[in-house]
């Protein structure tokens, strides 16, 4: 990538050695921002149905709303037990105040819960496509990262 753009500026007359360069990083910042913008849009055309839905019955109970703890939402008392008790068989403090923040924010509706949790999907998905972009150099191909396990455990799935 770098050196493209090194042989393109030393082939222009210098005057326009600058506005090459600063165009080129115009140009690349802009499409990085339109496919960040693009992987936070199929994120929540995938997920935002859910914020149409109730709590599930399969661990929502333990981890939320039948939790007075977390239901009360974050105070100094909760966040010290948040770091020193198993609760739902688990130790997962950082869960454990992401799930008080909402009470504290939403209270027990569903859909704020639904909500942050497409949130921190969309900045996943945009934090791993600015991570492979920077480990890579190509903005392609990290846009459209899939892992090949995956691929091939579908894969064996349907050829059953």
């Amino acid at each position: 990538m770098g050196g493209s753009n090194l042989k393109q500026i030393k082939k222009t007359p210098r005057g326009h050695a600058t506005a090459l360069r600063s165009s080129g990083k115009f140009s690349n910042r802009l499409v990085i921002g339109l496919v960040c913008i693009f992987l936070g849009a199929l994120v929540w055309i995938a997920f935002s149905r859910a914020i149409h839905n109730q709590f599930v019955s399969y661990d929502d109970g333990d981890y939320v709303y039948e939790n007075p703890k977390i239901a009360n939402g974050l105070s100094l008392d909760g966040v010290e037990w948040a770091f020193t008790h198993v609760h739902a068989a688990n130790w997962h403090p950082l869960t454990t105040l992401s799930h008080m923040l909402d009470c504290q924010l939403y209270g027990l509706q569903p859909w704020g819960h639904h909500l942050t949790n497409i949130l921190l999907h969309a900045a996943a998905a945009i934090l791993l496509f600015l991570v492979l972009r920077s480990l890579t150099g190509n903005i392609w191909p990290s846009a459209f990262a899939r892992s090949e396990e995956h691929t091939s455990e579908l894969q064996s799935h349907h050829d059953l």
